[in-house]
């Protein structure tokens, strides 16, 4: 048997803020990555 898709596969960059305070980004450094096009 196949398994079933469960839910569909996350967009580009859905969860990067999420990642980044998890590893220590403060929501300022995370606002200024995504100013300056480091991250999606």
């Amino acid at each position: 048997m196949r398994p079933g898709v469960r839910r569909p596969a996350p967009l580009q960059g859905e969860h990067t803020d999420e990642v980044l305070a998890e590893h220590g980004y403060t929501p300022a450094e995370i606002a200024d990555l995504h100013a300056k096009k480091v991250v999606v």
